[in-house]
Formats: C-alpha cells, structure tokens, sequence
C-alpha cells in the first residue's frame, strides 16, 4: 500500500518544479530511493541470469551456444531501444503504469520462457520482452522519479541507484544457478515470473 501511495502522490507532482528544491519529506524520499534501488536490483538481475541459464537451456535442447546467446543479445538490444519510449510514456502515464507494465511483462516473460519448446519462443519471452520488461523498470524510469523527489541530492540518489546494478548481478545470479542446480531451470524460470508478478502488489 505504502509503495502506491507513493507512485500516486508521484503521479500529481509537476515536472517543471522536479529540480528545483527536495519536495517531499525526507523519510518519504528514502523510500522512492529504496523502492528504485529494489527496482533496478531486479531488473539487472534478471536481465543477467540468463548467462547462468544459457548452458542448461543449450544443453536440454541441443542447441548451439551461439544460438542460445542470441536471446541475451536481444534483451540488451530491446532495453536500449525501448528507452525513449519509456521515458515518454513516463511523462504522459506516470510512474504505477511504466512499473506495474514492467512487472507484468517480466513475470508473464519468465512463465512463458519455463514451458519454451523453441528458440524463437526464448528470443520472444526472454528475449524481447525481457528486455522491454527492464527498460520499464530501470534507469529511465527510476531517475525520472529520482529527479523529481531528491532535487539538489539527485546525483547522490543516481550513484546509490546505479549501485543497484552490481548488487543485482551479485544475487540474483548466485541465486539462479542455486535454484537450476535445486530445482532445474524451468522450475527457476517459473520462480522468477511468480515473484515478479509479486512485486506488482
């Protein structure tokens, strides 16, 4: 409840007053920082697991590596080109609708890539969409927000955001060779969709 209120209260702040001056209450600020920092923490994460996913999925279906790491590439390829995009429906939407779409396309992607039969279907779910699902979330959004609540702090704020980005890979890919090794990687993959379905609430 506490994360939309704040992404609502977001959604009625002006942009033309967003650099001006700190425009919330510190301990409020805090937590639009904490709730970008677990944004972004996730999304590199999950955008990066695929490294530790390649060799299983390769290995169940007798593919190529080089076939394989055509997904990962299309994540990446996606995400930067999504960013423009993001930034304008951030603009005109607001910040519940880019997350909430982001989340949503992240733990659909995730529950599709665990029943792929075929390559495209990993290019489509862990690739494109994956790839768009970040962008919703990441650095685009994020430093609109941040911008917006921290003011003359904004640069501090961007340095803790971007310290997101390794501690994501730091987790989340330990994490998803323990859950390939526990419990296979579809079961992981289905793991990933789930909680990030999760998150949306």
């Amino acid at each position: 409840m506490e994360t939309r209120s704040l992404l609502a209260m977001d959604d009625r702040t002006p942009g033309g007053e967003s650099l001006a001056k700190p425009l919330k209450p510190a301990h409020t600020a805090l937590n639009v920082l904490a709730l970008c920092f677990v944004l972004a923490m996730v999304g590199r994460g999950l955008g990066d697991s695929f490294t530790v996913f390649l060799k299983p999925i390769a290995e169940s279906f007798a593919w190529d590596r080089a076939e394989v790491v055509s997904v990962y590439s299309l994540t990446w390829l996606a995400g930067g080109l999504m960013a423009p995009l993001v930034g304008r429906l951030f603009d005109r939407s607001g910040p519940r609708l880019v997350y909430s779409l982001g989340l949503l396309l992240l733990g659909g992607s995730f529950l599709v890539a665990s029943r792929a039969q075929a390559l495209w279907q990993f290019q489509l779910s862990t690739g494109l969409c994956v790839g768009i699902g970040i962008s919703l979330i990441g650095v685009v959004p994020n430093s609109i927000l941040l911008g917006r609540w921290f003011g003359p702090r904004f640069p501090t704020a961007m340095a803790i955001l971007y310290s997101a980005t390794g501690a994501g890979i730091l987790i989340l890919l330990p994490a998803s060779q323990v859950l390939i090794d526990r419990i296979g990687w579809r079961n992981a993959y289905q793991w990933f969709g789930i909680v990030a379905l999760c998150l949306c609430y």
